[in-house]
């Protein structure tokens, strides 16, 4: 019972996040005083969630399900961290540190997570782990390509293993599920060129100049991308933060 009640409370912040954040009208209201302070309060009813949380046992590797282990809500609560701050990420376009540092680390947790949860144990996937995953690796190629205080923050090892542990997941999804195998394609176009990105602005040479400014770098990975061939099969809410994810850059 005690169980039940705590995923209720959850719920019941996801409901306050829908009308407050993604029901608005125009944008120039994503920043003013009055939605601020509602991210804010929302945010410490979230922590105080998470603080609050009933005894739990972490995942074995013979369990059938991550419902209610210590992962599970580690894992919800990441992912609200990401409900709450991704509509920013393009008004703030790299300006408030703080947010795309949350955004980074919420979603990083995410594919280290699903990683840990999902390969080698009889935990099966569903389309939820699709959906949170692949959104995951989106927003956390995004923080890194838009926010020059994300890609100091890491080490290019980070970025790599995290970026193999979302691919992992993904192709295991897509082994089961063809239908997945676009979102398993697209992330790993993705991936690779802010790897490139990545390598080229953290060790410049003459010969290979910095990616971070040139419009050209992202029109070839775009190119990339498309010739995927599968990428109709994404559905209009990704397709739109693909390409919010060129935009803001």
């Amino acid at each position: 019972m005690s169980t039940a009640i705590h995923v209720f409370k959850l719920r019941q912040i996801w409901a306050r996040i829908q009308p407050a954040l993604y029901s608005r009208t125009s944008d120039h209201s994503l920043v003013d005083e009055i939605f601020d302070g509602q991210i804010a309060q929302l945010r410490a009813d979230l922590d105080v969630w998470l603080a609050t949380k009933p005894h739990s046992r972490p995942i074995s590797k013979n369990d059938l399900s991550i419902f209610a282990k210590a992962e599970w809500y580690q894992m919800n609560y990441d992912y609200t961290i990401l409900l709450l701050y991704r509509s920013q990420l393009t008004v703030y376009q790299g300006k408030n540190q703080q947010l795309f540092e949350d955004c980074l680390r919420a979603s990083g947790n995410i594919c280290r997570g699903y990683r840990q949860m999902y390969i080698g144990t009889h935990v099966r996937y569903t389309w939820g782990t699709l959906h949170c995953l692949f959104l995951a690796g989106l927003t956390y190629l995004h923080c890194l390509w838009t926010s020059p205080a994300a890609r100091d923050l890491v080490l290019l090892g980070d970025v790599s293993k995290t970026c193999t542990d979302c691919t992992m997941v993904l192709v295991a999804i897509a082994e089961g599920w063809k239908h997945a195998a676009s979102y398993r394609d697209t992330f790993d176009v993705l991936a690779s060129r802010t790897m490139t990105m990545l390598i080229e602005s953290k060790c410049p040479t003459p010969q290979a100049p910095s990616s971070i400014d040139g419009q050209a770098n992202f029109d070839r990975w775009m190119n990339d991308l498309t010739q995927v061939g599968e990428w109709d099969e994404i559905d209009e809410t990704l397709a739109g933060m693909l390409n919010d994810f060129t935009e803001s850059s």
